[in-house]
């Protein structure tokens, strides 16, 4: 039999998997959600590619790592699964973790070689401007100690990761930001500095963090 006809057949037949006798069918992305890593290993064992992707084009580690299972993601990661496979959007899994603050997910595939510094498809952001925007501090963290750049401006508003935590009136992460490095006088594709942000937005506490951070030198 030809080897891309015996892969369409796994898909076929694999991609749902029936468990116990009369219970509901789930395909690999279903147990992937639910991080039922059981389900996950009896796909990979019936020969179904570890990065098979759904019909958006995202993996079963993206979606583990969006709803935070971590013990799923580490079982991806050591089956082989990719931490920089992008669905049609061009997000990663670290995208996913990083939207959804799954700190501890990121870290898994931060030390599996997740590449930080990518952006995606959708809004051009990396992991740290999903982070900076929902607020997820630790992990905005961890990103900077792997790696992300830390003034990277998403190409519509062209604003950094301290521009949206900022807008967002996230303090903490504010100050994580700043003692990274984050330069406070970028401006956006509006001519706004963050604190100019801050003060149209009336977030004082905010403002009085950014006038006392020191400027970076260029």
């Amino acid at each position: 039999m030809k080897p891309i006809l015996r892969l369409a057949l796994l898909l076929s037949c694999f991609c749902l998997w029936p468990g116990l006798a009369g219970a509901t069918q789930v395909t690999i992305w279903e147990a992937a959600e639910d991080g039922d890593v059981t389900a996950l290993g009896s796909f990979l064992e019936a020969g179904i590619p570890v990065d098979t992707i759904d019909s958006e084009g995202r993996t079963a580690l993206m979606l583990a790592s969006l709803d935070g299972h971590e013990s799923a993601v580490a079982y991806l990661l050591a089956e082989g699964a990719s931490p920089d496979a992008v669905d049609q959007f061009g997000a990663t899994a670290l995208h996913c973790a990083a939207s959804e603050g799954r700190a501890a997910a990121a870290r898994l595939l931060l030390a599996a070689g997740a590449d930080p510094a990518l952006s995606d498809q959708f809004h051009g952001w990396t992991a740290l401007l999903y982070a900076a925007f929902e607020g997820h501090e630790s992990l905005v963290r961890d990103l900077i100690e792997a790696g992300s750049p830390l003034d990277y401006q998403e190409p519509q508003a062209r604003y950094t990761a301290l521009h949206y935590a900022v807008f967002r009136n996230h303090p903490e992460v504010v100050r994580e930001l700043l003692t990274a490095g984050a330069d406070k006088d970028i401006t956006t594709a509006f001519g706004e500095t963050a604190q100019d942000i801050a003060h149209q937005r009336g977030l004082s506490e905010i403002e009085r963090i950014l006038s006392r951070a020191r400027r970076v030198k260029r």
